[in-house]
């Protein structure tokens, strides 16, 4: 089996990759098939291939993939071990809507707490998209 670590560019700050070389071995021992990246974190990127990764763009659009993250649990292609992923739980309980970009016609959410929620959404626009939507 392969792994698949995701990165937000938001855990990208301040982030050791000495430790982090050290953490994925120990957490997944498994060899870590490609790193999933915000495509804005460039320097990260370069610094990852540097160090022998295979890394992906992530895509990052954030309404469709909202509603594919819902779609992936309505039709129960997505479950979440509340026990290995209490930070994505935690984060999804309070997920909301800015009703301020509402005000102005927008449609997004408030940009806090949602590092674990970016990760998902990455994963489901990137890997799961045509199984969701049906077209696989």
């Amino acid at each position: 089996q392969w792994m698949i670590k995701l990165l937000p560019l938001q855990q990208k700050m301040g982030l050791n990759l000495n430790i982090m070389d050290k953490d994925m071995i120990k957490k997944y021992p498994q060899p870590v098939e490609r790193i999933i990246i915000d495509p804005s974190a460039a320097s990260l990127k370069a610094t990852l291939r540097f160090r022998g990764y295979m890394v992906k763009d992530a895509d990052n659009e954030v309404l469709i993939g909202i509603r594919r993250t819902a779609s992936a649990f309505q039709q129960r292609k997505l479950r979440i071990n509340k026990n290995k992923c209490k930070s994505l739980v935690g984060e999804l309980g309070g997920y909301i809507w800015d009703s301020k970009a509402k005000d102005r016609g927008e449609e997004k959410p408030i940009k806090q707490n949602d590092h674990a929620c970016d990760a998902l959404r990455y994963s489901i626009n990137t890997l799961m998209a045509k199984r969701i939507e049906g077209r696989i």
